[in-house]
């Protein structure tokens, strides 16, 4: 017995026992059966309807049954737990006369179950069949017939048609299953359960045709699930299911349906694969539905008793995963009906090809085995001397099995499987970047960059395991605006993509898909589609090439971390602030400082509804722990806010790097804008008509597709020239008020400024060279990124204020500029850019022109009107 058993053990003793005590009969019943064989059916009669009596009331509990099975000494596996019937049966009936008579019965008790009967009807049930090998007959032929799901009838045979919107005043339902990406949900409808547990049903069977059976598993217990729960998306609360499990990774597949379950509240559910199947399994044939909701289950029930119970989540159960939050990685792709429908002839070709080729290797070594029976005889004849058991074996010409002497059977060659991934086809561009040291600034190498992108977008097979007219064959699956960038190691498995496309087919529907980053880069492809009665995102790992490995597309499931990103909207979805702040050694410094970034966070959360993001350098737990008590609590209301991982702590470091530990990390979330910051960087108003700071939260109304050509953008500032936002404002043909204006300007401002997300948009990121480590690395970035062919722009919609208080950078700030503008013109002369007078100590301004002229073919302005 293991240890997990034990520790169950007690706290299951008082029910094993009155199990025990019950079936006492039965197994008097079931030993004189074999005894008496002039009595022999009314004693299995007897023992059959002791048994059922008891067990069937009990919902299938692997507990249990493993408890049981370990009380009892009986082996328990699979067949055990999904029929809770079988192991009281098989230690009844020990003595039975063959193991298949076991089999019989139990698959006849659980037929019976299915159909409702209740303890008083079973034997006079079984009589009516004949016998329950009878029973057990029609249940293999019955199983044998055409199914849905897992060789079910339809779930929606009988029932009525999908209500989703309840009306007023007692009127009578509206059917409308419908639920497109415009389409709000009405809010706490009151359904029939009936059809709840249709729709949750025809969720079902969705998740299952698109993960169930799609990578092996292994030999242990099924640990499937369902999760049945209420989700706010977008300001509305719909009814969610999604699989979770145990395993490393996993295909997931997350169904939004188009109403809220009222009653459910926000409790979670789950529901294991093998009852989601039995509901789906009684629900046609069954009538009286009723959901019965309670704190630790809930009980789907129909009125000739079958019952089907949903266990509560337990949300410290840390074991399972589900679907990873994703980071957009590039563009959207495009999967139409059409498109899937080509997939899927492209995918029948290749299959009827493989089928035909093993017929044709299979009949080719039957016609070998006919030509050298001769050969075979001979063979055994010069052998017959050779000590009992030795064997001899001969090869088939052309293939690598064999066939054996004594007892003239050959191993037909195996199964010949379809390529378990598909290769993107991917065209190359190379390009080169120069090589930077730290040492020395006039390097001149360069070296070669390919980058790979899916420019046509093909996908192609591996190589087949065996010549045909398939191999290599080319499908075009997806449509896309762009390139979209793809590592050469990224493939994708075949039997999710034919699934996905069978099912768009079916519903005539089209799809958009993403592929995305998770932990792993490019770890999984990510589908969304509506059907007629529900909306799906299907997120499938990708496939490495050389290993054949999933990726990791999977994450800990928490119950609290999922609804703290979904439940974001706006501007609290798109912009996140990234603010960086350095702990001085020098006291008085570190005190004006740390009440200037305590005023900042203040003002940020309490003036914005932007994301924040916090990066503590060189902080000691007593200065976090001060601060906190000093702000009354201000890291816990970030943490609760925007979760825990909102705040970073690292060793003290350079500026540099800290910016590029916070762009890193911005990459890597899922939000469209970042905002960096130091920690004294607010907005101003003073010369606007209103103190309220609306600038995100239109940006957000807009989206960030409004924002083309806006790549990186900063501020006003008034500590430089002109010294009033007014010489931008009263420009003629610019109209603030309505609009937000961008326009050309390299200088970049770093104590605060606005870049994309080029991750998520698929495009190169913009980092600074990290062994750049003097003034100046806010001009280096700009000037990295104009090299990039990104923009530049100052907008002066928005006025930064610093807030009083010393800077790192007072000493020598006019030599330290003038020498990092310096470094950086060198560092980017093969671009063009120089500086002005060279000669000149006293400058430190660029000569840009060249430079524009090779990496700027953007507008010089972009006007944006406000939502």
């Amino acid at each position: 017995m293991s240890a997990s058993h034990n520790t169950q053990q007690p706290s299951l003793k008082k029910e094993l026992d009155d199990i025990d005590s019950r079936l006492s009969a039965a197994q008097r019943h079931a030993g004189k059966a074999r005894k008496h064989e002039d009595a022999f059916w009314s004693r299995v009669y007897a023992a059959l309807h002791d048994i059922y009596e008891v067990w069937q009331p009990l919902i299938n509990n692997d507990d249990l049954i493993r408890a049981y099975c370990d009380r009892h000494g009986l082996k328990c596996n699979s067949i055990k737990l999904n029929n809770r019937f079988y192991a009281p049966v098989q230690l009844c009936f020990k003595n039975a006369r063959s193991a298949t008579a076991v089999t019989q019965y139990a698959t006849t008790l659980l037929e019976a179950d299915r159909l409702g009967k209740a303890p008083v009807d079973l034997v006079g049930w079984i009589k009516s069949i004949g016998s329950p090998s009878d029973v057990y007959d029609s249940v293999r032929s019955a199983t044998k017939g055409p199914a849905l799901g897992s060789g079910h009838v339809p779930i929606t045979a009988p029932q009525p048609a999908m209500n989703i919107t309840a009306s007023s005043g007692g009127a009578s339902p509206t059917a409308s299953a419908n639920l497109p990406a415009s389409t709000h949900a009405p809010a706490a409808v009151l359904l029939p359960p009936q059809t709840i547990i249709s729709n949750i049903l025809q969720g079902w069977v969705t998740i299952k045709r698109l993960v169930d059976g799609k990578e092996k598993r292994g030999s242990g217990a099924d640990k499937r699930k369902i999760l049945i729960r209420n989700m706010s998306i977008g300001g509305e609360t719909f009814l969610c299911l999604e699989n979770i499990d145990t395993t490393y990774t996993f295909t997931t597949a997350r169904v939004t349906l188009p109403f809220e379950w009222a009653e459910l509240g926000d409790r979670w559910y789950t529901l294991s694969f093998r009852e989601a199947d039995r509901l789906a399994f009684n629900f046609p044939i069954a009538s009286g539905w009723n959901a019965t909701i309670a704190v630790d289950h809930v009980e789907f029930s129909a009125s000739n008793g079958v019952r089907v119970v949903a266990e509560v989540f337990n949300d410290m159960d840390t074991d399972f995963q589900h679907m990873a939050v994703p980071v957009g990685y590039g563009p959207h792709l495009q999967l139409t009906a059409e498109r899937a429908t080509s997939f899927l002839k492209w995918h029948n070709i290749i299959t009827g090809s493989i089928k035909f080729k093993a017929r044709q290797l299979r009949q080719e070594v039957r016609h070998q085995i006919d030509r050298h029976q001769a050969v075979l005889s001979n063979l055994w004849r010069q052998n017959r001397h050779i000590t009992y058991g030795a064997r001899t074996i001969m090869h088939v010409p052309s293939t690598n099995k064999h066939l054996d002497h004594r007892s003239y059977e050959y191993q037909m060659p195996g199964k010949v499987e379809i390529p378990r991934a598909l290769d993107l086809s991917s065209d190359s561009l190379t390009y080169k970047v120069p090589l930077e040291s730290s040492s020395s600034y006039n390097n001149e190498r360069e070296k070669t960059v390919t980058e790979y992108y899916i420019d046509v977008h093909h996908f192609a097979t591996s190589v087949l395991p065996c010549d045909s007219r398939a191999d290599n064959m080319k499908c075009r699956l997806f449509d896309a605006v762009g390139p979209v960038p793809i590592d050469q190691d990224v493939r994708l498995p075949v039997l999710e993509m034919a699934g996905l496309c069978k099912l768009l087919k079916e519903h005539n529907v089209g799809a958009k898909a993403q592929f995305v980053n998770t932990d792993d880069r490019q770890a999984a492809l990510l589908v969304e589609f509506s059907t007629p009665d529900s909306r799906v995102r299907y997120m499938v790992p990708t496939v490495k090439s050389a290993s054949m490995l999933r990726r990791h597309a999977c994450e800990p499931f928490s119950k609290t971390a999922p609804g703290s990103v979904l439940n974001f909207a706006g501007a609290e979805a798109q912009f996140c602030a990234y603010i960086t702040s350095y702990r001085s050694p020098d006291p008085a410094k570190w005190q004006l400082r740390s009440a200037n970034f305590l005023e900042q966070l203040n003002w940020w959360m309490e003036e914005t509804d932007v994301s924040i993001a916090i990066l503590l350098s060189g902080w000691s737990q007593n200065d976090i722990d001060s601060f906190n008590v000093q702000g009354n609590g201000i890291f816990d209301e970030l943490k609760a806010r925007f979760g825990d991982a909102a705040i970073r702590e690292v060793e003290g470091r350079p500026l540099i790097t800290n910016r590029i530990e916070c762009l890193e990390w911005f990459y890597s979330s899922t939000y469209d804008w970042g905002i960096m910051m130091d920690d004294d960087a607010i907005l101003g108003t003073k010369y606007h008509k209103s103190t309220d700071i609306t600038f995100f939260d239109e940006m957000a109304s807009n989206g960030p597709s409004a924002y083309a050509g806006v790549d990186i953008f900063f501020p006003y500032w008034d500590g430089k020239d002109p010294r009033h936002p007014a010489a931008f404002w009263n420009k003629a043909g610019r109209d603030y008020d309505t609009n937000h204006i961008f326009h050309k300007n390299p200088d970049l401002k770093g104590s605060l400024f606005v870049l994309r997300n080029f991750r998520k948009e698929g495009r190169r990121e913009v980092f600074p060279n990290p062994t750049y480590d003097i003034h100046g690395e806010d001009t280096l970035l700009a000037t990295e990124a104009i090299s990039l062919g990104y923009t530049v722009m100052m907008c002066a919609n928005i006025v930064l204020l610093e807030l009083n208080g010393p800077s790192y950078f007072e000493k020598d700030r006019r030599e330290n500029m003038r020498a990092a503008h310096v470094r950086i013109a060198e560092m980017y002369k093969h671009f063009g850019l120089r500086m002005k007078d060279p000669a000149d100590p006293e400058n430190k301004s660029f000569d840009r022109s060249e430079f524009y002229d090779r990496c700027w073919d953007q507008p010089k302005e972009q006007t944006v009107p406000k939502p």
